[in-house]
């Protein structure tokens, strides 16, 4: 979403590993004029892990991780998504565990978890 507009505004940043997309999205979402949703979802994302570094999208506040059918772990640094509320993880079938650090997403209020392996569930609800 952008300030000063009701509706939301859809792009979708595509091209072989490599060319630079994240950084193109991390500074996008930097920018004072953007409030923060993103989503990584219906194969948007095709790696095997993400990693949300220190200093990485500060002022995004949802996050929507789904439908990755390659993804295994997600790496998530103190201080990369200072601002995240709302955290949802859905039809990931082959992610191995718990997102690493999200003990250090201090702000978060909702973590909509579905379609998930049910080990990784049980360890989300019972580490945290």
């Amino acid at each position: 979403m952008v300030k000063g507009r009701k509706e939301g505004t859809v792009v979708s940043v595509v091209g072989m590993g490599g060319q630079g997309k994240t950084t193109l999205v991390k500074k996008v979402f930097d920018s004072k004029d953007v409030i923060g949703h993103l989503d990584y979802h219906s194969g948007a994302y095709e790696g095997l892990g993400l990693y949300f570094q220190d200093g990485g999208i500060q002022r995004l506040k949802e996050l929507y991780v789904g439908f990755s059918m390659e993804l295994r772990y997600i790496i998530i640094d103190e201080g990369a998504l200072p601002y995240l509320k709302k955290l949802q993880l859905g039809s990931i079938p082959r992610l191995e565990n718990v997102p690493t650090g999200i003990q250090h997403i201090e702000k978060l209020e909702v973590l909509h978890i579905w379609l998930m392996p049910i080990e990784s569930v049980q360890r989300i609800y019972t580490e945290y």
